[in-house]
């Protein structure tokens, strides 16, 4: 696999990852996931995948974004490397800021794993009352 096709992967698999448990319009320029229900986390509603690249299209997107997430504090756009230029440059004249995130990858076989060792290990259960 190539370091593009491993980076690639990355991208979508935390995309999909967003998307879990939330709803997700799909359409043409971008993926609008969203969660009425918890708006205050981020990753719970944001915009994924944009494909948009020309001014009427890029409008189209933010646009559509306001619409969805109405009400929101915040507006979040993950881009990734099929993110066109001339988006990510709309959103650095948009006011958008940059949050970067890591990512921690395995790209090995895991292989055989072992089961761990309890001796000597305990867990407590608290109710809360004390």
């Amino acid at each position: 696999m190539t370091k593009a096709d491993l980076v690639r992967r990355i991208f979508e698999a935390r995309a999909a990852y967003s998307e879990l448990g939330n709803t997700v319009v799909d359409e043409p320029r971008a993926c609008f996931v969203r969660n009425p229900d918890t708006p205050n986390v981020h990753d719970s509603n944001l915009v994924s995948r944009a494909r948009a690249s020309t001014d009427a299209d890029i409008d189209g997107v933010l646009a559509r974004a306001d619409e969805l997430y109405d009400g929101l504090r915040h507006r979040k756009v993950m881009v990734d490397p099929a993110t066109p230029p001339a988006f990510e440059a709309r959103l650095v004249l948009e006011g958008y800021e940059p949050h970067p995130h890591g990512e921690l990858v395995l790209e090995a076989d895991l292989g055989r794993r072992r089961r761990p060792r309890t001796s000597g290990w305990s867990s407590r259960r608290t109710t809360g009352d004390r």
